[in-house]
């Protein structure tokens, strides 16, 4: 059964298409380099400052830009322009492979502010808080249920005043048909290697999972925690909608 297994499908694309982040086809590759590379990198810069132009607009300048956490960060694609605002920055995986490869990037570029956790459902290695915690395309490859416990560690990662921004996606236009070939594949591992050999990829790639969250549910765990400031930026991935969730910890840190 493939919904189970995300943990392992990241792993492997680490070790064979890491920059396939991005559902494009030149990215289908183990290593970039010349201008599709550049190009690359120059999407993760646009994100980061559209997030950053975002925030001021909702919720004002962050009062303080000492630290962020990336969580699936990859190989480091909106690592490296959040290094570039940020003292320090910490990427968040739970593929060894990504990791090493976000660590090799961040050294060809001088990147020194950075630091990588190996990443589980508790985040149990992350041990501080940050001014911003940000997450984007990732979330949706992860079953619900550890989804939902991964968001909820994330919302306490925010330090007092600090901003919160997760990309999530809550909905996918597609035929009854479309749906059902996706769920088979999700379920069936010999269905899906048929489909990969029909699409004329490799026979055993992985299946990366897509999973629609409840915004209500999300909404009423920001509130459970003490989240009164949110607002939503829609985004759309294909026949995916989504939101950028942006939101800030307003409570007041405790001094003793």
């Amino acid at each position: 059964m493939l919904r189970n297994q995300s943990d392992k499908t990241f792993e492997k694309i680490g070790q064979e298409i890491p920059y396939y982040v991005l559902n494009e086809k030149q990215y289908r590759a183990k290593h970039l380099a010349g201008d599709v590379k550049d190009g690359f990198f120059r999407s993760g810069e646009e994100h980061i400052q559209n997030v950053l132009k975002v925030i001021t607009s909702r919720f004002g300048k962050l009062g303080q830009k000492r630290s962020a956490l990336d969580f699936g960060c990859g190989v480091g694609r909106l690592m490296i322009p959040l290094a570039r605002e940020f003292d320090k920055v910490v990427g968040v995986d739970v593929s060894p492979s990504m990791l090493a490869a976000a660590k090799k990037n961040c050294e060809e570029r001088d990147i020194q502010n950075v630091d990588f956790i190996l990443s589980d459902d508790q985040l149990s290695r992350v041990d501080a808080t940050y001014d911003l915690v940000h997450s984007y395309i990732v979330l949706q490859h992860i079953p619900l249920k550890r989804g939902k416990q991964i968001i909820e560690r994330l919302i306490q990662t925010v330090n007092p005043g600090g901003i919160g921004a997760l990309h999530i996606t809550f909905a996918r236009q597609a035929s009854f048909l479309r749906k059902g070939i996706n769920w088979v594949r999700k379920n069936c591992t010999p269905f899906h290697y048929l489909v990969n050999v029909a699409q004329k990829n490799p026979w055993n790639e992985p299946f990366l999972q897509m999973n629609n969250y409840n915004l209500n549910q999300i909404l009423q765990l920001l509130f459970s925690k003490g989240i009164r400031r949110v607002s939503l930026e829609a985004t759309q991935h294909g026949s995916h909608s989504g939101v950028m969730l942006f939101f800030q910890n307003t409570q007041t840190p405790c001094l003793f």
